[in-house]
This record gives C-alpha cells, sequence and structure tokens, in this order.
C-alpha cells in the first residue's frame, strides 16, 4: 500500500492510498469537499467512452445517523470497453444524500493521478466518507428510507449516476 497524506487549507487534510486485493482490484481513496455552490468544481468536459463507464455503490451502511458521523461508502468503477480509458481530462465528481431543504453535497476530483489509465475490462474500487444530513429525513416514497446519489459532473451525470436507498435515524 503506498499513502500520501498533505496538508490543505488549514485544518483540512487529503490522504490518498492506493492499493491491491487479493483479486488484483485496485483500490482509491476519494477526496471529499463539502459542495459551496459559490465556489464548486466545474464540470469536466469528457470523451465520449466515458459514457460507458459503470458506477455501482458497493457497500453503504443499512441505517446513517443524521448529524453523527461521515459513514463509508464504497464505489466501483467499471471499464467495460476493450480500450484503456486515460485520466485525462480528470473527472470531477458529485454526491448527495438527503431530501428538499436538508441534503449534504459534496464533490471532488477522481484521483487521476495515482488511477493514470482505467484499463480493458478494469474494476476499481474507489472508497469514500459521506457526511449525513444534520437531520433525519425521508423521502417522498415515506419508508423512511431516503436515496444517496453519485454521479460525474458535466453533461454524462445521467449514464454515470449510481444511487442506494439507506434508512436514517435521527440523533440518539
Amino acid at each position: 500500500m503506498r499513502c500520501v497524506v498533505a496538508p490543505v487549507m488549514l485544518a483540512v487534510t487529503i490522504a490518498s492510498c492506493i492499493w491491491n486485493d487479493e483479486e488484483g482490484v485496485r483500490t482509491f481513496d476519494l477526496d471529499v469537499v463539502p459542495y459551496d455552490p459559490v465556489e464548486a468544481l466545474a464540470p469536466t468536459v469528457l470523451p465520449e467512452e466515458w459514457a460507458k463507464v459503470e458506477f455501482e455503490i458497493v457497500e453503504a451502511p443499512a441505517v446513517v445517523i443524521a448529524g453523527g458521523d461521515d459513514f463509508p461508502l464504497v464505489l466501483e468503477m467499471y471499464n467495460p470497453l476493450t480500450e484503456e480509458i486515460p485520466m485525462s481530462p480528470c473527472p470531477v465528481w458529485e454526491a448527495g444524500v438527503g431530501e428538499a431543504d436538508e441534503v449534504s453535497s459534496v464533490e471532488g476530483r477522481l484521483p487521476c493521478d495515482d488511477i493514470e489509465s482505467l484499463r480493458a475490462g478494469e474494476r476499481v474500487e474507489l472508497r469514500m466518507d459521506m457526511p449525513p444530513t444534520q437531520f433525519a429525513v425521508e423521502d417522498q416514497e415515506g419508508d423512511g428510507r431516503v436515496s444517496l446519489g453519485w454521479r460525474l459532473k458535466g453533461t454524462l451525470f445521467q449514464e454515470t449516476a449510481t444511487s442506494v436507498r439507506l434508512a436514517m435515524k435521527g440523533a440518539e
């Protein structure tokens, strides 16, 4: 495993780690930045092959505590093409959980310098910590659950979107 830790903007620390599991899947940590509409990361104009890349949330907690600690997510990025996809330009992503006025939104860039390219047929794991909403909410389905969505920003957002439903409880 290789890790790099660097201080950024006073109190924020960014860590990037790379490791391979027993099956050879490369795993990378996503740097998470709270979404700020004034200083939002600009979407990247991506080549057409990015529309074919598949994203899936493969690990998420069954229950999230509103106002609690950030919770872990693991996404899988899969290249079904027969050729590799370069990581330049570097895609920008966004994620959000909540409903109406109570939403927790974050964004960031994929760790492109570490990934370098997404090889043909390769699956890569992306790990991140997602902050919960401050107060418990549920969406319009009324089943006590809320959707968490993740996608690349820009014109390919629909093709790269993935989501999962989570139960949300208030702080205890």
